[in-house]
């Protein structure tokens, strides 16, 4: 579940997607996130939201229902590009392997999964990264119950205790993938 808090009512209201949350005054918001900073007086309460810890489980879990449904990993290649027919649909995917052998994977069709890299192999598409930073913090365990959402931040507490804090939107910085001081 996640929380959306504002300092009134009016301004909880107005929030594009009030249609889908519980309304809360600021006893409801207390009872979601003990001990909000006084001037949250109002909040959303997104019952259907929910979020994943996938920096381990999420992806093994992923990989064992792939292969129970038959699917194939190619660990260590890259996809280099998509091979068309003359009326353009796709026909293969053009690999590179990790001893640097190009070969073809026969498909009609594939799962784009490369996110600001998408355009390198589908150029018409308008997609282009927006760098964000964000830090984890250690917290005690439960110290937060629920993901907080703010203006422009965000807060999502782990099993651990460790508390992610996000992010800054950075469309300007390009591919870059250091940290800096001002994010």
């Amino acid at each position: 579940m996640n929380v959306v808090p504002f300092a009134t009512a009016a301004a909880r209201d107005a929030y594009a997607a009030a249609a889908w949350g519980k309304p809360l005054d600021r006893g409801g918001l207390e009872r979601e996130i003990p001990g909000i900073w006084p001037p949250w007086q109002a909040g959303l309460l997104f019952e259907q939201d929910g979020q994943i810890d996938n920096r381990r489980r999420l992806m093994r879990a992923l990989e064992r229902a792939c292969t129970q449904l038959g699917v194939a990993f190619e660990a260590g290649c890259s996809v280099e590009g998509l091979v068309r027919s003359a009326n353009g649909a796709l026909q293969a995917v053009e690999l590179l392997d990790a001893a640097g052998e190009r070969r073809q994977l026969a498909c009609e069709q594939a799962v784009l999964t490369c996110g600001a890299w998408s355009a390198q192999l589908l150029p018409e598409l308008p997609v282009f990264p927006v760098k964000g930073q964000m830090l984890s913090l250690q917290g005690p365990q439960q110290a937060l119950q629920r993901v907080v959402f703010g203006p422009g931040t965000y807060l999502v507490p782990r099993d651990d205790g460790l508390i992610v804090v996000g992010a800054t939107s950075e469309a300007a910085a390009g591919f870059a993938g250091s940290l800096t001081p001002d994010g």
